[in-house]
């Protein structure tokens, strides 16, 4: 049987490669399978409340659905709801046709334990693992295929899967009659052409107060309260959840152990899954066009992952083909605003794809591309996810859903089909192009939105705040002549060296170094950075005359330098004066009520920086802007008083 590295298959992530134990020591390692379970919902529970170092006063925010009020920006993005999620499952009135994806790569550690059952389930591998090391097992029957054991190829010394066993590190029962345990990996692969469907299983004992065999001193990274029973560490490619624990049944009913001890009633809490990944497969000439080329679907995500303030990355390999592998990680918040503020749990990695050498000319259905969508626990405010929860606790059934959205999503935004199209779609070995009706909210694309706005965000990138005007006429310097030294950048914008070294430093972001030289990242960036500072010329001059429009009496803010201009600059907040009072109108994009709390708490620090005057009218305002709940244009008087307290939408104001 050949190795799952051949020539023809798809590039495989870190994730798979470093899975399995080399020897012993990685073998204790890998005894990991229950310290993401203490964790008790990871990390999203992190207190970073009102005495967490480094808050910021100015910024006001509460949760809408247990009403926690948070002092810091970290404090409200680490804030892990229970209500949130129960009320936040989208309940669609009709389910719609959709392209089914399949699952690529699945990591999981489970516990199976019963009080009857004890260690039973472990010494029954155990007792007939020799059966398998000596090769005398023949394939068995899994849904309606063939499976074959699978050994390591000698000669591939980076090989780390297979039939295999070695000395274990945990102190045997004073009962048994040995020092430590044995484990044990079996590896089997459906018997095909292909050879890429397949489950690596690595089973472990479960003892309560496991003590290491040579320290005699507890195992760190296992619970004290474990229950006897079998850990299954199980590495899949191909495999639904589902099917892995049949595969699971169906092997130990091969090696005549009972397969009820891998039931699901068995299956302990503790049990977690750390990798999942959903994929569909493109038609090549449709994923150069609309997924890996400039501006195609993974540039505008990561451009939109730079300008939405969390996590992630962008990696890209083009060298041998367009789109050899092109990824784009991204964080929780980071979705959240692309599908319109719909919560997510996790950060993804979604990321196009081929085979590790692929052809250039004559192109067979594995020569097409993979969309996947991964999660990523290295975004991910979780660190890994529990096997089967309570309704209201995500589990790994919630995590497919939420892949399969997000997934779903993407395809629409990149302008492909999100029904089975023969012209977008190309079946592979293990999976087809078909679809179902199911539960999936499609979101329009956000890039559209994100073009209009570009101009309102970057008038509070570069107001006077964030930027001298020195640093932006370096920046319009690199927008007109390309890649440019430091000397050469000073010159054309009549500045010093050092402004253009502050200049590089503050848009890093949209800046590249080459050889010694900078400029902007491409010719599309390029162009828009041009249309930026006409667009932001326009914005400062339109908020300058609202400014001197509407002061009437209030001479405080005649002056530019004024905290509540200079706030108003920021938010490209304008303003119109009418008998009933200040209208003001925030242009900065789209908020929800909470970021509007935030925006107007900090207009009102402004306003008290400025004068009394100044304060009353802003009290007295009625304010407008994009709300993201009700997806309209909003208009409300946000400021109200109860009990001598000022209220900001509701929110008191501490």
């Amino acid at each position: 049987m050949s190795d799952r590295h051949h020539a023809g298959e798809d590039i495989d992530d870190p994730t798979l490669d470093d899975l399995a134990e080399e020897d012993q020591a990685a073998a204790e390692r890998e005894d990991l399978l229950m310290a993401a379970a203490m964790q008790q919902d990871d990390t999203a529970d992190t207190d970073h409340g009102p005495n967490f170092v480094g808050k910021r006063p100015d910024v006001f925010a509460a949760c809408r659905w247990c009403e926690d009020e948070f002092e810091t920006l970290t404090s409200e993005r680490t804030h892990n709801c229970p209500e949130r999620r129960r009320h936040s499952r989208w309940e669609p009135e009709e389910t719609i046709p959709t392209i089914r994806p399949g699952t690529h790569e699945l990591g999981a550690k489970l516990l199976f334990a019963d009080e009857d059952h004890g260690l039973s389930p472990f010494f029954g591998i155990a007792s007939a693992f020799d059966d398998v090391i000596n090769r005398r097992v023949e394939p068995f029957e899994f849904d309606g295929e063939n499976w074959t054991y699978w050994f390591k190829d000698d000669g591939d010394d980076k090989d780390t899967t297979g039939c295999k066993y070695w000395e274990g590190k945990i102190a045997a029962r004073l009962e048994d009659p040995y020092e430590s345990y044995n484990e044990f990996q079996i590896k089997v692969v459906q018997d095909d052409d292909v050879e890429r469907r397949y489950a690596n299983f690595q089973f472990r004992p479960a003892l309560p107060n496991p003590m290491h065999v040579d320290k005699e001193e507890p195992i760190q990274s296992l619970p004290d309260d474990l229950p006897e029973g079998v850990r299954v560490q199980v590495d899949s490619a191909n495999l639904d959840p589902d099917e892995v624990l049949e595969l699971l049944r169906a092997l130990a009913e091969d090696l005549d152990v009972n397969s009820a001890y891998f039931a699901d009633e068995h299956i302990h809490p503790y049990s977690r899954c750390y990798n999942l990944a959903q994929y569909v497969r493109t038609d090549r000439e449709v994923a150069e066009e609309r997924l890996t080329n400039m501006d195609g679907l993974l540039d505008q995500l990561a451009r939109f992952g730079r300008q939405a303030g969390g996590r992630g990355e962008y990696k890209w390999d083009n060298e041998e083909i367009q789109g050899h592998r092109n990824a784009v990680a991204m964080d929780e918040a980071s979705w959240e605003k692309l599908m319109a503020g719909r919560p997510r749990e996790v950060a993804t990695l979604l990321k196009s794809y081929h085979m590790k050498n692929p052809r250039k000319s004559v192109v067979t259905d594995t020569d097409n591309p993979k969309l996947e969508v991964q999660y990523s626990t290295e975004y991910s405010e979780r660190g890994t996810i529990p096997w089967d929860a309570e309704d209201e606790v995500f589990d790994v059934q919630d995590l497919r859903s939420e892949l399969d959205e997000n997934l779903v999503n993407a395809l629409h935004w990149g302008g492909l089909d999100t029904r089975a199209n023969p012209e977008h779609y190309v079946s592979d070995e293990y999976w087809d192009v078909v679809e179902d009706e199911r539960d999936v909210a499609l979101h329009e694309s956000p890039f559209d939105v994100l073009e209009e706005i570009e101009g309102d965000i970057a008038t509070q990138h570069f107001n006077r705040e964030d930027a001298t005007d020195g640093e932006r006429d370096v920046l319009r310097a690199f927008a007109d002549g390309g890649m440019l030294t430091y000397d050469e950048a000073a010159e054309r914008s009549d500045t010093s060296t050092s402004t253009v070294s502050r200049a590089v430093q503050r848009f890093e972001s949209v800046l590249s170094k080459m050889d010694g030289k900078v400029g902007l990242e491409d010719d599309v960036v390029r162009q828009k950075v041009q249309q930026l500072f006409s667009s932001v010329e326009r914005a400062v001059k339109y908020v300058d005359r609202s400014l001197n429009d509407v002061v009437g009496e209030m001479d405080v803010l005649k002056t530019e330098d004024t905290p509540f201009a200079r706030w108003m600059r920021k938010y490209g907040v304008t303003s119109d004066e009418t008998r009933d009072g200040l209208e003001l109108e925030i242009n900065a994009g789209e908020f929800s009520k909470y970021d509007v709390q935030k925006i107007l708490r900090q207009g009102l620090d402004a306003a008290r920086s400025t004068g009394s005057h100044v304060v009353d009218a802003l009290l007295a305002s009625e304010v407008t802007w994009y709300s993201v709940e009700e997806g309209r244009r909003s208009e409300i008087s946000p400021f109200t008083f109860a009990g001598g307290v000022v209220r900001i939408l509701g929110a008191p104001i501490r």
